[in-house]
């Protein structure tokens, strides 16, 4: 049931947590088709066709897991899995210029960073000479 309070209204302030958590895949960006891309792309590259269909209907699925689903339910793979997974990783890191940011999620994320910024008790992060200011 989606409550009829507008987001911004219903996110509670930064005094009552300390600290906010995002996963990056599907939360901050939507990425479903650059990891279809990815999977495809490493997949092909080892002579296998992926059938969007199936791929789809798993697509919650983490793909070394649906990999070993393949293996089980349709046919051993030419490559080890972790082969095809590091090939799908840099398809991923390859394409991640192409995601899309989830706007609600990143102002969210944006106010809790400029709320903390702005409290007395805001943790600070020792810089070394490298870090980026």
């Amino acid at each position: 049931m989606r409550s009829s309070v507008p987001a911004a209204e219903s996110i509670p302030s930064g005094d009552t947590y300390g600290a906010l958590i995002f996963d990056w895949d599907g939360t901050l960006v939507d990425s479903r088709d650059l990891n279809h891309r990815a999977l495809e792309a490493a997949l092909r590259d080892c002579g296998v066709v992926l059938d969007p269909g199936w791929y789809w209907h798993r697509q919650g699925i983490a793909s070394p897991d649906m990999l070993v689903e393949w293996e089980e339910t349709i046919a051993p793979l030419p490559e080890p899995i972790d082969t095809i997974i590091d090939r799908c990783r840099r398809y991923v890191v390859a394409g991640a210029a192409t995601l899309k940011v989830i706007e609600v999620v990143a102002l969210v994320a944006a106010g809790h960073i400029n709320e903390v910024s702005r409290s007395r008790s805001a943790p600070t992060v020792p810089r070394s000479p490298s870090t980026p200011v």
